[in-house]
């Protein structure tokens, strides 16, 4: 991530001018060329905001208003207007006058846009920035994109935090911790998350489709410096969850750009694709290149060198578990039931902390498992239980086909991820049936009202009879990248756009609360 300062060294320095249309400020460049001294400039007002801060909070609002208003004091003068003429004589005075319209060349610099929430679809040219006042984020325009820069929230130059409620990054792992990384894939539901726990890199999954090969590919590079994925889990045969782990192209998949020690796959699957073709040839490519495969029941039954639980630190005291489900020994006509469910669990002085994850897990395949581990006799140790939960990656994208009371109701999840375009009609056009459904939110809102989306509908097709009249939408970052950290304060959330529950977004207001009994 970027320090504050980095950030600010890149940046054309800005004067505001109104964007009505997206409801934004946009600044123009100031100093003239050199941006050195427009980001001295802007620094300016930070250092001396923080000086007066002393050791409290910084008050980031206070300071960006300040820093807006130092920019908007450097604009050009505009020229008096001249007097006008008297009747009948050519008024030159007046034509002096206009010479003041020289202050407006400011509009022609790189801009600053800022705004509650990600930019989403706002148009932007290569060099400009976007803060979002929410979480502080700080985006650049680049190649065609908005790329997160990070938070400037704690940035003193160095890089170090003066707001203590804030690690340096929160999207890193604490004293040995995990952050589980929940990627924004976008437009299409879909699952790919990476993991850090400990030393160890981890993905589960790599959905939506084969385009999503890149966005995965850069995500990783941003955190996996050694170019190894120490496991690798692939839940089931579908491809929202398996596309880009091999492509058309192969050198495109992730086993073709990153080395892999372990991959834990599913153990049945009906499928016949030609994307599950494409992940078995990427399977046989990863163990020519020293990668060890074994199958969910193979570690649920601790066969052929397989195990149940992966310690991922020396103290032993951060652990992988692999959960049981029936579905690893018997198939079922639903490609999801044979979901790998992984339970990573953090023993602390205070309490043990726990992230379950269920892939598409359906209905059946949760009834199943909470039956197996109601019976104490079948837990094989500690760790092989179905405990409360800190934080449940939600199955299938929110469907009502899981998230079932009746797992909900023994894992108590208080952090809850979704992993889809909240509204979006791709799969059906009822309206309560779009992810998330509204059964799963009166499911979860027993539990939690710390439930977060990747994405969110931005435009609908028109509403008739609770059922939409086509399948064409928009969409937007809602929370964006879901980022869960273990440090020293205990569980947070951390996003790249919005930090508020999905619940707070104008498409649960009018789609979902009502439905949803609140």
């Amino acid at each position: 991530m970027k320090s504050f300062k980095k950030i600010l060294a890149t940046l054309l320095a800005a004067v505001c001018l109104s964007a009505s249309a997206v409801g934004l400020t946009a600044c123009g460049d100031l100093f003239g060329s050199s941006s050195d001294d427009g980001s001295s400039k802007i620094y300016e007002v930070y250092e001396a905001y923080a000086e007066s801060a002393g050791d409290s909070a910084l008050d980031y609002d206070a300071w960006y208003a300040e820093l807006l208003n130092k920019v908007k004091g450097e604009k050009g003068d505009k020229g008096d207007k001249g007097d006008k003429g008297d009747d009948g004589a050519p008024g030159k005075d007046g034509e002096d006058g206009t010479d003041g319209k020289d202050g407006k060349d400011g509009k022609d610099g790189n801009k600053i846009y800022h705004g509650k929430g990600a930019p989403g679809n706002l148009k932007g040219v290569e060099g400009d920035m976007y803060v979002d006042t929410v979480s502080w984020h700080v985006h650049f325009y680049e190649s065609g994109a908005w790329v997160d820069c990070g938070s400037i929230k704690g940035a003193d130059g160095s890089g170090s935090s003066t707001d203590p409620t804030e690690p340096t990054d929160p999207t890193e792992p604490v004293g040995g911790n995990i952050a589980i990384h929940v990627i924004d894939l976008g437009k299409k539901a879909g699952d790919s998350i990476y993991i850090k726990a400990g030393e160890n890199d981890i993905l589960i999954d790599a959905g939506s489709q084969e385009s999503s090969a890149s966005l995965i590919c850069s995500y990783l590079n941003e955190y996996v410096t050694d170019g190894k994925l120490e496991y690798v889990i692939a839940t089931h045969g579908d491809q929202d969850h398996i596309a880009a782990f091999a492509c058309s192209t192969p050198s495109n998949g992730i086993f073709y750009n990153f080395k892999v020690d372990t991959i834990i796959r599913f153990a049945n699957t009906n499928k016949t694709t030609q994307v599950y073709n494409r992940f078995l040839s990427a399977l046989d490519y990863a163990e020519s290149q020293g990668a060890t495969v074994y199958t969910a029941a193979q570690c649920y039954d601790e066969e052929g060198g397989a195990k149940r639980q992966y310690w991922l630190d020396e103290e032993h005291t951060l652990s992988m578990n692999i959960l049981y489900n029936d579905y690893y020994y018997n198939k079922s006509s639903d490609e999801n039931n044979h979901s790998v469910v992984t339970l990573f669990t953090k023993e602390t002085s205070s309490k043990t902390y726990n992230f379950l994850l269920t892939g598409d897990l359906e209905k059946d395949g949760e009834s199943r498992m909470v039956d197996h581990y109601a019976d104490s006799s079948n837990s094989k140790s500690k760790y092989d239980v179905l405990p409360d939960v800190d934080y449940y990656k939600a199955g299938h994208h929110g469907s009502g086909t899981s998230s079932t009371d009746k797992l909900l109701s023994v894992i108590k999840p208080e952090y809850v991820a979704i992993s889809c375009c909240a509204g979006s009609p791709e799969y059906t056009t009822n309206v309560n049936n779009t992810f998330p459904y509204t059964e799963v939110f009166k499911n979860l809102l027993k539990y939690t009202q710390n439930i977060y989306c990747t994405s969110v509908a931005d435009t609908l097709p028109a509403l008739s009879g609770g059922q939409f009249e086509s399948k064409t939408y928009t969409s937007k970052p809602w929370n964006g990248n879901i980022v869960c950290t273990l440090g020293a304060d205990g569980v947070q959330l951390n996003c790249s756009a919005s930090q508020e529950s999905i619940l707070k977004s104008e498409w649960y207001e009018i789609y979902r609360k009502q439905a949803v009994g609140q």
